[in-house]
């Protein structure tokens, strides 16, 4: 289930839980007029007051999981480049006949990352684009 949850864009789930609230809203207060509650003893603004906390945390926790994604990403692909740098340097102590071989693998390596790396910048941004119109 969690794997699941990992592939889902989170602003999918973030309306979906806001739906949930709005609609266990509604059928709270439908449901009211059934149970015959004094008014003066319950009070709305106290339920109402309530339902925005849990809804501002739910934003809140949803905007911290993204940026936490954002930034492991970062890491991550900082993390790669630094590696790639570091062998490149190394390649000083080798032996002229696999040094090259080594820089021209390393070389295509760099390149074909660098061009995955930029395609799915573009596509993402195609996708934000496609939704704001």
């Amino acid at each position: 289930m969690a794997e699941m949850l990992v592939h889902v864009p989170l602003w999918i789930v973030t309306i979906l839980f806001a739906g949930i609230m709005m609609v266990s809203l509604w059928l709270g207060s439908w449901l009211r007029r059934f149970v015959h509650v004094d008014p003066a003893t319950v009070g709305n603004g106290q339920l109402m007051a309530g339902a925005f906390a849990i809804l501002s945390l739910l934003v809140g926790f949803t905007f911290s999981l993204a940026l936490a994604r954002h930034d492991e990403r970062r890491n991550l692909l900082l993390e790669e480049s630094n590696a790639i740098r570091q062998l490149h340097r190394s390649l000083v102590h080798v032996e002229e006949p696999g040094r090259s071989e080594i820089s021209d693998a390393l070389d295509a390596y760099a390149r074909g990352r660098l061009a995955f790396v930029t395609a799915n910048l573009f596509q993402q941004e195609e996708q934000q684009e496609g939704r704001a119109v």
